[in-house]
């Protein structure tokens, strides 16, 4: 893996110190220099992020179904014509475990899904609570059981409907929070990369047409 494998609209996911806490922000490759990387300024509830000049972070990203990380440094940030960070272009790449926390966004889709691991090919009806690369949280009139295994037709938009398999990890009573609907926390089992940078585009992209718009992510 070297700094010429990297591409101009390769998605990024960036850690970094916030308020004494690590986090995580979506971007992504807008342009590549000699020394160093031009990547979309990243938004936090609607918020553009502009942290100090030297700020250390950690950039993440997807190569050939490998999570590949590198160390970098806030140079400078730039407002016009489009908001973006300038930072350091890595000298090296490290191979990264798989991680388990993903930017999530806050969006109503609806979805379908079946019971893999029940004699029922009923197709039920839901809709998002939150998604992220990593996994949703469903709201449904149906219940689930922890562990059982979900097949996901999607709706990300009204061009892009995508199909996976996720496993519940946790389940949330009726009436817990005075809820009308079961929510069902669920993460991807054996996704494909193509499908998973699907979903990170998708909520990148949401984040920026909900800035453009003045509303929270």
């Amino acid at each position: 893996m070297t700094g010429d494998d990297l591409r101009v609209n390769q998605l990024l996911e960036i850690e970094m110190e916030y308020n004494e806490k690590k986090v995580i922000f979506a971007s992504r490759v807008e342009e590549i220099e000699q020394e160093y990387l031009v990547i979309a300024a990243p938004i936090r509830k609607g918020i553009l992020q502009m942290p100090p000049s030297g700020t250390e972070i950690l950039i993440q990203f997807r190569h050939r179904e490998t999570l590949w990380g590198f160390q970098s440094q806030v140079i400078a940030k730039r407002l016009r014509p489009i908001p973006v960070w300038l930072i350091k272009k890595p000298s090296k790449f490290i191979k990264l475990a798989q991680k388990r926390n993903w930017v999530r966004l806050d969006v109503t889709l609806p979805l379908q899904f079946e019971f893999l691991d029940r004699d029922d090919d009923e197709k039920y009806e839901g809709f998002t609570v939150d998604i992220s690369g990593g996994g949703l949280l469903l709201s449904s009139y149906y219940e689930c059981k922890t562990g059982e295994r979900l097949k996901l037709d999607l709706l990300l938009n009204e061009e892009n409907t995508i199909s996976l398999v996720a496993r519940v990890v946790r389940t949330f009573d009726k009436d817990e929070k005075a809820l009308q609907r079961y929510r069902v926390a669920l993460e991807y089992e054996d996704i494909s990369e193509i499908l998973r940078d699907k979903v990170i585009k998708f909520v990148f992209d949401k984040q920026r047409e909900n800035i453009r718009k003045g509303l929270p992510n």
